[in-house]
Order: structure tokens, then C-alpha cells, then sequence
């Protein structure tokens, strides 16, 4: 198993990850900075989940727990990789960009929870 953690909203002072929902079944997430295609980290990422000998869990909470009281962790459910690519960061660290495909839909009131207007609870 290999599980990813995604805070789908950031404070100003966090690390922006380009981490969003295309729709309920899609997902972009961002790896950690410094990691590309050619990294061992990666590659055994794509590689397991691809070979099926992993399965990729998705863990979504909406902001980052240093920010609120203890909202915690929605499990998503499995995904898998449809796209990996190398990007550059807006602060110009290498990382990859993966879409992931959901196996289930996300429900659909915890999908507008997370992605539902948060700035007033951003400082």
C-alpha cells in the first residue's frame, strides 16, 4: 500500500502544492519538491501501482490541521496513475504532476466540502 496525503487548501505560509479535483473521479496531486521522473522514490511509485503489486490510498482533508481545530483525513478510496510529468513549481523546485483516476467517485457531499470556498479561514 502506498498511501498519499493530500491538504487540498494551504495557508499562505505553506508549501503550494498543485493539488485539485478536475471532477469527482479525477484528481491532480503534486509530489513532495524536489523529485522528478527519474527519482527512486518515483519511479517505484509508478512501478508498483502500475504492476499492481501496490495500491495508491487517497487521504484528502481540506486544510492543513495546523490551521484548524482537527478536521482530519477523508478516505477516497484507491486510484490509479493515468499521467506523470516533470514540472517546475511557481518557487522553481522540480517535482511531478500526477493525475489520478479514482476507482469510485468521491461522495458527493464530501466533494463539495473540500472544494467549497475556504479564504475566510485562511490567515
Amino acid at each position: 500500500m502506498i498511501p498519499v496525503f493530500i491538504d487540498y487548501k494551504k495557508g499562505k505560509d505553506a508549501i503550494q502544492y498543485e493539488d485539485y479535483f478536475i471532477d469527482e473521479n479525477t484528481l491532480n496531486w503534486s509530489s513532495r519538491n524536489r523529485r522528478t521522473l527519474n527519482s527512486n522514490e518515483i519511479k517505484r511509485i509508478i512501478e508498483l501501482t502500475n504492476s499492481k503489486k501496490a495500491r495508491l490510498l487517497i487521504f484528502i482533508q481540506k486544510l492543513n490541521l495546523k490551521m484548524i481545530q482537527k478536521e482530519g483525513f477523508y478516505y477516497l478510496g484507491e486510484a490509479s496513475i493515468i499521467d506523470a510529468k516533470d514540472f517546475k513549481d511557481m518557487n522553481g523546485e522540480n517535482r511531478v504532476h500526477f493525475t489520478l483516476r479514482l476507482n469510485n467517485p468521491v461522495r458527493q457531499d464530501i466533494y463539495d466540502f473540500i472544494t467549497s470556498f475556504t479564504d475566510e479561514k485562511m490567515s
